[in-house]
């Protein structure tokens, strides 16, 4: 390691050695260049320009409300979820409920391990698949009419659909 410089703090050399190890790390490490690269730009082109046109138009006082008054109403996980839960009827959610506590006996263990039932919409019922070779698979009419046929059964045709998703992020975890 060099000496510092006559006048300098060994920590603030320290420093500067490190700024200058990370700007020649930047080709091997291109996310942190691309954070800094946010970091220095703000906002937007397109976002500033069109806070420019506004504050032309408006004025400068004025601009500031119209732009709080265009950006999205910010939501609660609990609001978010409360509108999830009021889409469906106490008679949907008892009985996907009683859907998803029967879906191994319905479909059988290989398929129960890969699928599961997540919403039920106007009599189509959506299952979220692992990935997209057993959703390829489930949805082969053969298949697909089976569990269908077995589903009806159960629900007493209150189903007289289903898609399949993929979704694996949510089912192994």
């Amino acid at each position: 390691m060099q000496a510092p410089p006559t006048g300098e703090t060994p920590e603030r050399h320290c420093l500067m050695a490190h700024d200058n190890l990370m700007e020649s790390s930047d080709r091997y490490y291109p996310r942190a260049r691309r954070a800094r690269t946010w970091e220095r730009r703000g906002r937007g082109r397109i976002v500033r320009r069109r806070e420019e046109a506004m504050i032309d138009f408006f004025g400068e006082e004025l601009a500031g409300l119209e732009i709080e008054s265009k950006q999205p109403r910010t939501q609660e996980l609990g609001e978010l979820l409360d509108g999830v839960v009021e889409g469906l009827s106490g008679d949907e959610r008892t009985f996907l409920r009683t859907l998803i506590d029967a879906w191994p006996e319905i479909t059988g263990g290989d398929v129960a391990q890969q699928a599961s039932p997540r919403t039920l919409r106007d009599g189509v019922l959506y299952v979220e698949v692992y990935n997209a070779a057993w959703r390829y698979h489930l949805a082969s009419y053969s298949v697909k009419r089976q569990i269908l046929e077995k589903i009806a059964k159960f629900s007493q045709g209150a189903v007289h659909d289903v898609v399949f998703r993929v979704g694996g992020a949510t089912m192994r975890g």
